[in-house]
């Protein structure tokens, strides 16, 4: 899939096209002939560089995993084989961006505790409050995450601001995470920092065969569907971030705890991906890696080529 974001273009200053959703055997002619044709569409509409993966902004799944294959892929993000890596490389792409993830489960609990009695008296110290979304006021509190959100991820690579139809997908989709996954961090009633979490449903659906709601005409994989989401045992942190000014104040780390104290005393979840952030986001990489550990980062990377040839 290749795809063209004008808007993308003009904010940043750039020329050019991404490609996504690839999926390609492990055959060097086989993905120099998709590369190839994906950079002559994009050549027609005058652009001069071919990036990615990226499914057509940053605001969906992005990069090609590096390392860490053998954990399941999580909800929205990208899991590829190996050898791809290669394949971009033999046909000219060079790396132009990284992203990290963060692996944490019950069995990193010895590592949290220590770490959260230096998190709770800088909490004790701090004018800042944490709490959860709360659907009585869900307009009010969607439009702060909007306001928020759009602040804290400007700053990101290659960032694009979501159009109105995106954002109404999102608020559609709010009704399906527990309410007590979504964190706004408050300072004197102005909204400083988020966080949002999203249960895994790709655990779900590994359990359904081949992929199928149904069977011999009866919707028996649906039914299965239905019982592995009440199952779920992990989840994704799919957005955390803090305003500028009041980073430093453990402000994130507090939202990464309550977060894993919540799934993990009261949803049963038994472990969580956080991520991604980019590589140049040295705060928060660096926030995250005192939680999680440098040891359990995974990364993900966006490659570019030249269309000048």
């Amino acid at each position: 899939m290749v795809s063209d974001d004008p808007l993308c273009n003009a904010e940043h200053g750039t020329n050019a096209a991404c490609f996504g959703l690839f999926e390609c055997v492990d055959d060097q002619a086989v993905a120099d002939a998709l590369f190839a044709r994906a950079g002559d569409w994009a050549r027609a509409l005058g652009r001069d560089q071919l990036r990615g993966p990226i499914d057509y902004s940053t605001n969906y799944p992005v990069g090609l995993l590096l390392d860490t294959f053998h954990l399941p892929q999580r909800i929205q993000m990208k899991h590829n084989p190996a050898y791809y890596v290669q394949l971009l490389e033999r046909h000219g792409f060079a790396p132009i961006q990284d992203l990290y993830s963060w692996w944490g489960d019950s069995g990193q609990h010895h590592k949290i505790g220590r770490w959260r009695e230096k998190i709770e008296r800088v909490a004790a110290r701090s004018e800042v409050t944490i709490r959860h979304f709360d659907r009585k006021n869900k307009a009010r509190d969607i439009a702060l995450i909007k306001e928020l959100a759009l602040e804290l991820l400007t700053s990101n690579w290659s960032y694009v601001r979501m159009t109105e139809a995106e954002y109404r997908y999102f608020i559609k989709n709010m009704d399906r995470i527990p309410p007590e996954l979504v964190l706004i961090a408050e300072h004197q009633g102005k909204a400083v920092g988020l966080a949002v979490t999203v249960p895994d449903y790709n655990e779900a659906i590994r359990t359904l065969k081949d992929g199928r709601l149904t069977s011999w005409l009866l919707p028996l994989g649906l039914v299965k569907l239905l019982r592995g989401i009440r199952g779920i045992k992990s989840a994704r942190m799919a957005l955390l971030g803090v305003r500028e000014d009041y980073r430093f104040q453990g402000i994130a780390e507090r939202m990464i705890l309550r977060t894993f104290d919540h799934g993990d005393r009261v949803l049963g979840y038994t472990g969580a991906e956080l991520g991604w952030t980019f590589a140049n986001n040295h705060t928060m990489v660096a926030s995250i890696d005192a939680v999680c550990g440098r040891e359990n980062r995974r990364t993900f990377r966006v490659f570019q080529r030249s269309l000048a040839h």
